[in-house]
């Protein structure tokens, strides 16, 4: 029975060899340029996954620290004629 429990055993190692199949690329070194192989490879996919992909790196390096915000303050200016606009320094 234990000689059946092999077999069997060996039957599923054959069937998961021939789903995994092998990849081999030959290249020249001299002409092997990855920069452009991976520039080709992003500009075919979907601006949706480069974007994608670019996020999930930044995720990656920077974690879950805080980003810094833009804050802008607008200041109406009185119509000049009138009166001097005010002080930056009396503003703040």
């Amino acid at each position: 029975m234990a000689a059946l429990a092999v077999d069997e055993v060996h039957k599923k190692v054959c069937i998961i060899e021939r789903m995994i199949q092998k990849v081999v690329h030959k290249t020249n070194l001299h002409d092997h340029n990855e920069i452009r192989q991976n520039l080709e490879y992003w500009l075919s996919r979907p601006a949706e996954e480069r974007v994608a992909a670019v996020e999930f790196y930044r995720r990656q390096v920077y974690r879950d620290i805080p980003r810094l915000q833009r804050v802008a303050r607008v200041i109406k200016r009185q119509e000049s004629g009138k009166e001097n606009p005010p002080d930056i320094e009396a503003l703040e």
